[in-house]
């Protein structure tokens, strides 16, 4: 194997130059390839560049960070999960509220019956 002297030169890219490559191919009908052959840089490179913006190590102003998309919806099914609950708990709120399962009527039948119940029970064991 040959040795060599100078090793190739890796080209490193700026946060800025990353963040507008991967705004680029967000563009609706802009593909990532396009791009990559207008930049000069391998398509590949670019898919990883557009990873680490969703993830939020890419950032385009160093002030703001990108939030990924996946915490974004994991955000939004715990509001609809929280307000699905929260309707719940009104309605039993309501119902109590109500007292459409309470009547001072259901609650003298069910005194009357407990008695006749231990009544009975007292005959049999007699």
């Amino acid at each position: 194997m040959p040795k060599y002297n100078n090793p190739r030169k890796t080209w490193e890219y700026s946060q800025d130059f990353k963040a507008k490559a991967v705004e680029l191919t967000l563009l609706e009908g802009v593909r990532v390839k396009d791009v990559a052959a207008t930049l000069d840089i391998h398509p590949m490179m670019l898919s990883r560049w557009r990873k680490h913006y969703r993830e939020g190590s890419i950032v385009s102003n160093k002030r703001k960070k990108v939030t990924s998309l996946n915490k974004e919806k994991k955000e939004l099914t715990e509001l609809n999960k929280l307000k699905k609950e929260n309707e719940r708990l009104q309605k039993e709120l309501d119902i109590l509220k109500n007292g459409n399962g309470l009547s001072r009527r259901n609650t003298r039948q069910v005194s009357i019956y407990r008695e006749i119940r231990s009544t009975t029970r007292r005959e049999i064991f007699m």
